[in-house]
């Protein structure tokens, strides 16, 4: 499992790479709004893509 630099823009929601273990958080630099887009990511369950 690894966290990887998801990028600066604040507006992102942090995504995830499951078949390599990986999850990408973009800069957060306030622990509420990291926990509140993690909880939103997490709860909205919008499916996944190939990228």
């Amino acid at each position: 499992f690894c966290i990887h630099n998801g990028g600066s823009d604040l507006d992102r929601l942090p995504t995830a790479s499951t078949c390599m273990n990986l999850l990408k958080l973009p800069e957060f630099y306030d622990e509420n709004l990291m926990r509140s887009k993690l909880l939103y990511a997490i709860e909205c369950a919008a499916g996944f893509e190939l990228s």
